[in-house]
């Protein structure tokens, strides 16, 4: 009888571990950082990569190095890791659908700000891409600025960026002169099938129709 006592015991012990391990797995640590954000609460989620737009956040909190580590793919970290030196920050979470989770990772530098959707697969526990929606980077002679904005338009989510680029260049030989160029793009993506993706703008005044009256696209960026 012994035996089949001990055997009863093994296997409670072996079906409690696996279970611990599973909901360890469902809930995942990192996700634990990101705090909840009821996107239909909102129609427009707007990333301008600047420190004033989570000023008073208290739900904000620092991501470790390690965690990161453990959690992302080296690929993906590679590319959170642009300057090889910043820090992170857990900002948001909310749902795109009924399997992904965007969860908002804001880094930080001297000289460098970035924000990325950090996007999360439950059914497969694990994250799988990352979308730069906010960048501000550069020095004297250059800098470059992409921001963004995250529309549900009737339960469709559309991703609208706008990459603006300011240089200088090498002052001319014989004259000194220093040329200053301005570029401008606007892109435009859509949630389908589990990812973003590329769309085509149908034209300017669309942009402006959809989007100006949200976030202020006919102003000046800062």
């Amino acid at each position: 009888m012994r035996p089949f006592i001990w055997l009863v015991l093994i296997s409670l012990m072996a079906a409690c571990s696996n279970k611990s391990y599973y909901l360890k797995e469902e809930q995942n640590p990192l996700l634990a950082y990101f705090y909840q954000e009821k996107q239909a609460s909102k129609d427009t989620l707007t990333f301008y990569a600047e420190q004033e737009e989570f000023e008073g956040n208290d739900q904000i909190t620092a991501l470790p190095d390690t965690l990161l580590t453990k959690y992302l793919s080296p690929a993906l970290m590679e590319r959170l890791n642009f300057t090889g030196s910043g820090e992170y920050f857990a900002a948001q979470q909310f749902s795109l659908d009924k399997q992904t989770i965007a969860c908002l990772v804001l880094t930080r530098d001297n000289w460098y700000k970035m924000e990325s959707l950090l996007l999360f697969n439950k059914k497969q526990k694990k994250f799988f891409d990352l979308v730069p929606v906010a960048q501000l980077y550069g020095g004297e002679s250059g800098q470059v600025y992409l921001y963004s904005c995250l529309y549900d338009q009737a339960g469709d989510y559309f991703l609208f960026s706008k990459n603006l680029e300011h240089w200088m260049s090498i002052p001319d030989e014989d004259t000194g002169e220093v040329t200053e160029k301005n570029t401008e793009n606007n892109y435009l993506k859509k949630w389908h099938n589990g990812n973003f993706k590329a769309i085509a703008i149908p034209d300017s005044a669309w942009v402006s129709q959809l989007f100006s009256k949200k976030i202020g696209l006919d102003q000046d960026t800062r």
